[in-house]
């Protein structure tokens, strides 16, 4: 049986999320998903989700991937991240050394 993969989406558009489960699908992907939009939100799910990958829009109103990228790093560094985003700027993925 394959694995099915616990998928973190840190998104605050509904259409977004389900525009990156619907391309998991298409992949033949299987997953399980969870969408969050704040920090305490994100936090909770490392913990009891324990996901197996991450994508996180860059901009929300109440937490940013920035942040976000940070807080995966320290508490779970071998869990991939990945931005899905429209609004990062080729200059700040230069200049952010932490992408």
């Amino acid at each position: 049986m394959d694995k099915v993969l616990r998928v973190l989406i840190l998104e605050d558009h509904n259409s977004d999320a389900e525009l990156l489960e619907h391309e998991l699908c298409k992949k033949g992907i299987i997953f399980s998903s969870r969408r969050v939009q704040t920090k305490e939100d994100f936090l909770r799910e490392l913990k009891v989700f324990a996901p197996d990958f991450i994508l996180s829009d860059y901009k929300l109103p109440l937490f940013d991937g920035s942040s976000a990228i940070s807080i995966a790093k320290e508490h779970c560094p071998d869990v991939l991240f990945i931005f899905v985003s429209g609004i990062v700027e080729e200059e700040l993925s230069i200049e952010d050394k932490r992408f």
